[in-house]
């Protein structure tokens, strides 16, 4: 198998994955309208270290 076409096999399962998530977050946000109820989301960004000293202290790294 050439690295071509396992790259679009990859690309062709992250999309599969993709719409099948979703889906699935339609269908959350159906059921959180439809109960009235409310839902909370944290995200948390994790930045990694940078070789200049600057950003380090912009970022409080």
């Amino acid at each position: 198998m050439s690295k071509k076409s396992s790259g679009k096999s990859a690309k062709q399962s992250y999309k599969s994955t993709l719409k099948e998530l979703q889906i699935e977050l339609v269908k959350l946000q159906n059921h959180i309208i439809k109960h009235d109820e409310r839902i909370l989301i944290i995200l948390k960004a994790v930045m990694r270290a940078v070789k200049t000293a600057p950003s380090n202290a912009l970022f409080n790294i």
